[in-house]
């Protein structure tokens, strides 16, 4: 059977090459199949080209403004209502019966349904949802406003079904593309704004009744980014992984220990074992103090969870991270402490470097179990989607220098925030030390970090084609993510970052390009 297979294979084979010879011939032109490019000659034909780490992770992660425009407070339910009892009063029998123009008044135009999906989108955005997030009543008048909707929708698709044989093409377009965007907006009330608020919910531990609008900002911000490495897990589900950064002032992190002490000294004890860890692990906390010259004050405390599963279904690692985050009082209770700072980043991975484990699962960090080494400047975070080419050479010069990177750690990932690090205790600030290790890096990557070192900040590096980056542009955040549909639910604006971009640089040409997401910038393009 095997040399079937295998004679049957070569014989494809050789008859593709004598196929690219014959187009050769016929069109003077260099002619591959299965290449990747560049390098190529110019003019070249790539039959089927081949694009390694195309679809081998994701990421995803999410700055929140702190210096936005002012949101409603209150959900404009009002609004909503009388929107709804406008299309009802204009559906397809009632427009017939008063013989108006289906085109102009169907659902009462294109500019009412328009203005329906506004609002209903308003509702999304942070401030506006965790309002209602903390409003029983006006959840459960939602979900009655969501039925009303959903009856009309049913309604008249039913009625539109024996009805389209008798309107023009025109008109039976209009209607039916008003339709669809109403049954995009009910469907959006029930999956993105009544579901997510269960969702919500279950990550803080059933503690919507004492939870404090920025604490559920934080679990808001939380389910926004695994909704969407939910969806991102199709390009890769061998391990999940998920970091948490917190910045509070010295004397709040103090009453949050007291307070631990005083009324949960069993989460204190959790507290303190989960600081043990020396790898980058699943419920791991690090925290960082401040330098005697760091003149902000602020301390840091990340939380990480992590799974890895060489066999499993899509959904699995995602529903085990909210399992996690569900079950972690410590998080509950660091939420609703007065935090200056706060971002989140995740990934999704087929593994491509390293073994498939819990070790490996990004985000990887800059310690190595030594405390005097690179893990003195504070956490550092990274996700990788594609692979660092020089990987080992890199590994052998910081080995050089004393790093030592834990056996159980094989991923290529590891070395990335050890550099960052390198380059920081040599003296550079973040920015620019970030910008220096991503240029020692061959090969195509994306690469997303937040650290202790900028509070608030997410570090964006893409060189290559290989890979992609997206940043979603919405009203109150910015959402980078792999794909395009990573950050729908947010936004529809967005911005591609250029990994194969090129400009001159001191020593040669430069490829790639690196933002930073700053949670005290105004947004849009100009914070960026």
């Amino acid at each position: 059977m095997r040399s079937t297979l295998l004679d049957g294979a070569l014989n494809l084979k050789g008859r593709a090459a004598r196929f690219v010879r014959r187009l050769q011939q016929l069109l003077m032109l260099p002619v591959y199949w299965g290449r990747q490019g560049p390098p190529l000659p110019g003019g070249a034909l790539v039959l089927f080209p081949f694009a390694p780490n195309r679809l081998g992770c994701g990421l995803a992660g999410i700055v929140a403004f702190k210096k936005r425009p002012p949101a409603p407070q209150q959900p404009e339910l009002d609004k909503l209502e009388a929107q709804i009892e406008g299309l009802t009063q204009n559906g397809l029998a009632q427009c017939q019966s008063k013989a108006v123009d289906l085109d102009a008044a169907y659902l009462q135009g294109d500019p009412a349904v328009a203005a329906l999906t506004a609002t209903v989108n308003a509702l999304k955005h942070q401030e506006t949802f965790c309002a209602l997030f903390l409003d029983l009543p006006a959840q459960n008048r939602l979900a009655r406003l969501h039925e009303r909707l959903l009856a009309l929708v049913e309604a008249e698709s039913l009625y539109l079904q024996g009805q389209l044989g008798h309107l023009t093409a025109a008109t039976a377009e209009a209607v039916t593309r008003r339709l669809e965007s109403v049954k995009d907006a009910a469907w959006c009330l029930k999956k993105e704004i009544l579901d997510d608020i269960g969702k919500i919910d279950a990550l803080s531990g059933g503690r919507r009744a004492v939870l404090s609008p920025a604490a559920a900002a934080v679990f808001y911000n939380i389910n926004t980014v695994l909704n969407s490495i939910d969806h991102l897990e199709v390009r890769g589900r061998d391990s999940a992984g998920l970091s948490l950064l917190f910045m509070l002032e010295s004397q709040v992190f103090d009453q949050f220990l007291a307070a631990l002490d005083r009324h949960d000294p069993a989460l204190r004890t959790d507290f303190e074992k989960r600081r043990e860890a020396v790898i980058l692990s699943n419920r791991s906390i690090s925290v960082h103090k401040p330098d005697a010259g760091d003149t902000r004050g602020l301390v840091t405390i990340s939380l990480v969870y992590k799974v890895a599963a060489e066999i499993g279904s899509l959904g699995d690692n995602i529903r085990f991270l909210r399992t996690q985050i569900c079950n972690d009082g410590l998080l509950q209770h660091l939420a609703g402490q007065a935090h200056q700072y706060h971002t989140v980043s995740s990934h999704t991975r087929w593994a491509s470097v390293g073994a498939i484990n819990e070790a490996n699962c990004h985000p990887l960090d800059n310690h190595t179990g030594h405390p005097a080494g690179a893990a003195a400047c504070g956490p550092i975070h990274v996700c990788l989607n594609g692979d660092i080419d020089n990987y080992r050479d890199l590994k052998t010069d910081l080995a050089g220098r004393g790093v030592t990177i834990p056996e159980e750690i094989t991923t290529d990932t590891k070395i990335i925030p050890l550099r960052i690090a390198h380059y920081h205790q040599a003296g550079h600030d973040v920015a620019e030390a970030f910008r220096l290790a991503v240029n020692d890096f061959e090969g195509s990557h994306a690469i997303s970090m937040h650290t202790a070192l900028a509070p608030g900040k997410l570090f964006l590096a893409q060189r290559g084609s290989g890979q992609a980056i997206f940043i979603g542009l919405g009203e109150d955040v910015y959402m980078p993510t792999s794909e395009v549909y990573g950050f729908i639910e947010k936004t529809q604006h967005y911005l591609k970052m250029d990994g194969e971009k090129t400009i001159a640089g001191e020593f040669g040409p430069v490829q790639g390009q690196i933002f930073v997401l700053d949670q005290d910038s105004r947004g849009g393009l100009e914070g960026i």
